[in-house]
């Protein structure tokens, strides 16, 4: 029986604000079956290191753009640009926060070498399915390519043979929202890739932004977003490139190698989780999510849902501060209770603070630290979850109540059309 889930607005989620500077130049490549869900090249935008010092330094950023949930919705969101290349423009500007081209919103990594690599799989950049899945009536099917692990492959090859990747002295892999789950669960795969090549960078390094979505029940105990994931996971085909999947493949639980919060302990590089343990997202889009009964949504959540939210919070900031992985020597986090989501990848993210230390200043210190406990790179928010408590929250924007979006029976063009309206980045 098909399952169906309704998330608030949530098919997708925020704007992020793009940043100024030099505008990045659309590559696009196919190498390997490297092709979003409806085949049509992969890509990424490229802008070049902006001073001769920083030639050899690298960023390479996910965007987000949440998921699909089942064929039919893969479906229509292969008709849109987090489906679809057809669509992307020749040039762009690169996010914000972290990716940011501005030095004075993001002094440390501004000039760096800095690759966009757009969502177009679905899956966090994890799918390899060879043969494509057909939907629809017989002989009318529509085909849907689920290659994001091929995308990530292609995309350093082609970094390597014609940008000078395996030359890369520093490099840093960033994401934000389900681009900050691709950083987690690709960090370890992009090293290992870098030294095929024959790169030996002195350092490497990753920042997930909001890319830390718990598996926890909603407010009425249903595993809404684990039964997304495991469905998306056994769709895609996910990579078994990772580690994780390396150690569970053939067992009942080898999806929980697409959840951060299983994910990370087998991830080995350094890693720095920049998260609020009030994320907008989770909060609207998983905690009050509901499977599709055909009642009253979002009367049931408005009613049902507060009373929960204060433990919800709870179990969301323990489950990362707690984390083995973000505890040991080298991590860090910055967990904050700003009603924000992607807060890392928008100009705000250096006024955001804990302990009048900004996000960017964590950040910035935990980059130029060696092997540090983590205790020294980790930022615990204050302990009453019942409202912003962080001063500085009034600095970030709150975001907009939206309608209920059905994510997984959404199959018409004008829904493919609402999902690139409201991409997460």
């Amino acid at each position: 029986m098909k399952r169906g889930f309704i998330f608030f607005g949530c098919s997708l989620a925020s704007f992020v604000e793009l940043s100024e500077g030099a505008r990045l130049q659309l590559v696009k490549f196919s190498d390997g079956g490297a092709v979003c869900l409806d085949g049509s090249d992969a890509g990424f935008y490229f802008g070049a290191a902006t001073s001769n010092e920083h030639k050899d330094d690298w960023q390479i950023h996910f965007k987000g753009g949440g998921w699909c949930a089942g064929p039919e919705d893969c479906l229509a969101r292969s008709r849109g640009r987090l489906g679809s290349s057809n669509s992307w423009g020749g040039t762009t500007l690169a996010s914000n926060g972290i990716a940011s081209r501005d030095c004075v919103i993001n002094p440390d990594f501004c000039k760096f070498n800095y690759v966009e690599v757009e969502y177009c799989d679905g899956d966090s950049f994890l799918g390899d399915r060879a043969e494509p899945v057909l939907v629809g009536p017989p002989g009318k099917e529509d085909r849907l390519y689920f290659r994001g692990a091929r995308i990530v492959e292609s995309m350093v090859d082609k970094l390597v043979a014609k940008y000078g990747l395996q030359r890369a002295k520093n490099v840093l892999i960033t994401g934000c929202s389900a681009g900050g789950l691709a950083a987690i669960l690709n960090a370890d795969v992009i090293y290992d890739l870098l030294r095929q090549h024959g790169a030996t960078p002195q350092r490497y390094k990753v920042v997930s932004c909001s890319g830390f979505f718990p598996l926890l029940p909603n407010f009425l105990g249903q595993t809404v977003y684990g039964d997304l994931i495991k469905d998306l996971f056994e769709l895609s085909n996910a990579t078994t490139r990772t580690r994780c999947f390396q150690d569970l493949a053939g067992s009942d639980i080898a999806w929980h190698c697409n959840v951060a919060q299983y994910a990370l302990s087998y991830i080995q590089a350094p890693i720095f989780l920049v998260n609020s343990a009030k994320d907008s997202w989770v909060s609207r889009c998983t905690f009050r999510a509901l499977q599709h009964r055909g009642q009253d949504i979002q009367a049931a959540c408005s009613a049902k849902a507060r009373p929960g939210l204060t433990e919800h919070y709870n179990q969301f900031r323990k489950l990362i501060l707690t984390n083995p992985t973000v505890n040991r020597p080298g991590n860090g986090a910055f967990v904050h209770t700003c009603d924000t989501h992607c807060e890392g990848a928008q100009p705000f993210f250096n006024k955001i603070s804990l302990n009048r230390v900004t996000i960017q200043q964590a950040i910035s210190r935990w980059w130029n630290s060696i092997n540090e406990i983590a205790a020294a790179h980790t930022y615990a928010p204050c302990s009453d979850a019942q409202k912003d408590c962080e001063a500085t929250c009034s600095r970030a924007p709150k975001h907009a109540a939206r309608p209920p979006i059905d994510i997984a029976s959404s199959t018409s063009n004008n829904a493919a059309a609402d999902n690139d309206r409201w991409s997460e980045n």
